[in-house]
Protein backbone atom coordinates (compact mmCIF):
# COMPACT_ATOMS: atom_id res chain seq x y z
CA UNK A 1 0.00 0.00 0.00
CA UNK A 2 2.69 1.97 0.63
CA UNK A 3 0.62 4.18 3.13
CA UNK A 4 1.14 7.29 4.64
CA UNK A 5 -0.25 9.29 7.89
CA UNK A 6 -0.80 12.33 9.17
CA UNK A 7 -1.89 13.15 12.68
CA UNK A 8 -3.03 16.38 14.04
CA UNK A 9 -3.24 16.44 17.76
CA UNK A 10 -5.74 18.75 18.69
CA UNK A 11 -6.06 18.80 22.36
CA UNK A 12 -3.70 16.73 25.09
CA UNK A 13 -5.19 17.09 28.69
CA UNK A 14 -2.52 15.55 31.06
CA UNK A 15 -3.60 14.92 34.92
CA UNK A 16 0.28 14.12 36.40
CA UNK A 17 1.10 10.77 34.60
CA UNK A 18 -1.61 9.87 32.69
CA UNK A 19 -2.89 12.24 29.60
CA UNK A 20 -5.65 12.43 27.43
CA UNK A 21 -5.24 13.37 23.28
CA UNK A 22 -7.69 14.03 20.55
CA UNK A 23 -6.20 14.32 17.37
CA UNK A 24 -7.73 14.40 13.55
CA UNK A 25 -5.70 11.80 11.47
CA UNK A 26 -5.94 11.02 7.73
CA UNK A 27 -4.32 7.88 5.95
CA UNK A 28 -3.70 7.65 2.28
CA UNK A 29 -2.25 3.83 0.39
CA UNK A 30 -2.61 2.56 -2.51
CA UNK A 31 -4.81 -0.73 -2.71
CA UNK A 32 -3.00 -3.62 -5.24
CA UNK A 33 -5.66 -2.76 -7.90
CA UNK A 34 -4.11 0.61 -7.91
CA UNK A 35 -7.03 2.29 -6.71
CA UNK A 36 -6.64 4.91 -3.80
CA UNK A 37 -7.46 3.95 -0.09
CA UNK A 38 -8.31 6.53 1.89
CA UNK A 39 -9.82 7.02 5.12
CA UNK A 40 -9.81 10.09 7.88
CA UNK A 41 -10.92 10.19 11.59
CA UNK A 42 -11.02 11.86 15.20
CA UNK A 43 -9.31 9.70 17.86
CA UNK A 44 -9.35 9.78 21.70
CA UNK A 45 -6.34 7.86 23.42
CA UNK A 46 -4.93 7.83 27.04
CA UNK A 47 -1.58 7.23 28.21
CA UNK A 48 0.31 6.68 31.16
CA UNK A 49 3.71 8.03 31.67
CA UNK A 50 5.97 4.81 32.88
CA UNK A 51 8.35 4.88 35.59
CA UNK A 52 11.41 5.29 32.89
CA UNK A 53 9.62 8.66 31.24
CA UNK A 54 8.15 7.12 28.58
CA UNK A 55 4.65 7.32 27.72
CA UNK A 56 2.36 4.15 27.38
CA UNK A 57 -1.20 4.31 25.50
CA UNK A 58 -4.11 2.43 27.59
CA UNK A 59 -6.43 3.28 25.43
CA UNK A 60 -6.77 3.55 21.61
CA UNK A 61 -10.10 4.56 19.98
CA UNK A 62 -9.12 5.64 16.35
CA UNK A 63 -12.46 6.51 15.69
CA UNK A 64 -13.37 8.51 18.79
CA UNK A 65 -16.58 8.04 20.47
CA UNK A 66 -18.17 7.36 17.34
Amino acid sequence: MKPTMQLTTQRVVQVVDTALLVADWRFHGTATDGNDVLASGTSIEVARRQPDGSWRYLIDLPYGLG
